[in-house]
C-alpha cells in the first residue's frame, strides 16, 4: 500500500478523532460536571444512570465502527483462487468447461454471440439448462479472460486498476478504506456503514439538548462571544456533520440493500425456472 493510498484512511481517522473530541469535550464533559456539581443552573443535568448509559452505548458503537473500519482496510477482498492444482487448471489454463464437447462448445458460443438467437426456443432452453453456469463474453461466447493477470475470470470478477488484481465479486474500489470491496469483505463493509449510521444518529440524539442550549444562550443577556465561538460553534459543526453523514450513508446503504435484494430475487427466480 502506497503513502498516497493511506492518505484517505488517515483523513477518515482524523475526522473521527475531531468529531469524538468535540463530542466528548463540549457535550459529554459538561454533563459529567453537571451531575457532580452542586450548582443546579447548568444547561443540562442528567441523572447519573442516564449519563452512564450514554457513555457506554456511544463508546460501544464507536468501538464497533473502528473495528469494522480496520477490518475493511486490512481484510482481503478475495482473489482468484490458485492454491490447488484444480484451480490452476481452471483459471490459469482455461479448463472451465472441460466437460463440454467441441460441438457443444461451438453451439454455446454461437448462441451467445448471435443477437438473433431465439431464447424462447425449447431446444435452446433445454440445452442451456444442461450447461454449467459460467459467465461468458457476449461477443464470440468465449470465457472471460483478464489480459493483465493472465487468468480466466469467475463470474462477477473484475480487474481493479488500483489494486492491480482481479477481485472476486467486485463491488467497487473504496479509496476511504484503501481497499476493494469484494467477496470476502463485503459483509464487513456493510457493517461499517451500519455502525457509522448508528453512531452518528446516536450522537445527533444525545447532542440535541446541547444544540438547543446554544441558541438559548445566544439570545440571552449573558451572551459571551468567546465561549460561543470556542464551545458552541464546534458543537453546531459536529451536529451538522453528523446529520450529513447519516443521510449520505443511509442513502448509500439503502442502495446496497436494494441491489442485494434484487440480486437474491433474480437468483431465486432462475433456480425456480430451472
Amino acid at each position: 500500500m502506497t503513502i498516497s493510498a493511506c492518505m484517505y484512511p488517515a483523513l477518515v481517522l482524523m475526522l473521527i478523532v475531531s468529531l469524538y473530541s468535540v463530542y466528548v469535550v463540549n457535550n459529554l464533559l459538561p454533563q459529567v460536571v453537571a451531575v457532580e456539581s452542586d450548582d443546579h443552573n447548568e444547561f443540562y443535568e442528567p441523572s447519573a444512570e442516564e449519563l452512564w448509559i450514554v457513555l457506554s452505548v456511544f463508546h460501544f458503537l464507536l468501538g464497533m465502527l473502528l473495528l469494522c473500519f480496520t477490518l475493511a482496510c486490512v481484510q482481503s477482498p478475495g482473489y482468484i483462487p490458485l492454491d490447488h492444482e484444480e484451480d490452476q487448471q481452471r483459471w490459469m489454463h482455461g479448463l472451465i468447461g472441460r466437460r463440454l464437447s467441441s460441438n457443444d462448445e461451438t453451439k454455446m458460443r454461437n448462441i451467445i454471440s448471435d443477437p438473433n438467437t431465439d431464447l424462447k426456443d425449447p431446444a435452446i432452453i433445454q440445452f442451456l439448462r444442461a450447461m454449467g453456469i459460467v459467465e461468458r463474453k457476449r461477443r464470440f461466447g468465449y470465457h472471460r479472460h483478464c489480459s493483465t493477470c493472465s487468468l480466466y475470470k469467475p463470474d462477477r470478477t473484475h480487474h481493479c486498476r488500483v489494486c492491480k488484481r482481479c477481485i472476486l465479486r467486485m463491488d467497487h474500489h473504496c479509496p476511504w478504506i484503501a481497499n476493494c470491496v469484494g467477496f470476502n469483505n463485503y459483509k464487513t463493509f456493510l457493517l461499517l456503514l451500519i455502525y457509522t449510521i448508528l453512531t452518528t444518529t446516536f450522537m445527533i440524539g444525545s447532542m440535541m439538548r446541547r444544540v438547543l442550549y446554544v441558541f438559548r444562550r445566544a439570545n440571552s443577556t449573558d451572551f459571551q462571544s468567546y465561549s460561543f465561538f470556542v464551545e458552541d460553534i464546534p458543537v453546531l459543526i459536529v451536529f451538522g456533520t453528523c446529520i450529513f453523514i447519516t443521510v449520505a450513508f443511509s442513502m448509500f446503504l439503502s442502495f446496497h440493500i436494494k441491489v442485494n435484494v434484487l440480486y437474491c430475487v433474480n437468483c431465486h427466480v432462475l433456480v425456480l425456472r430451472k
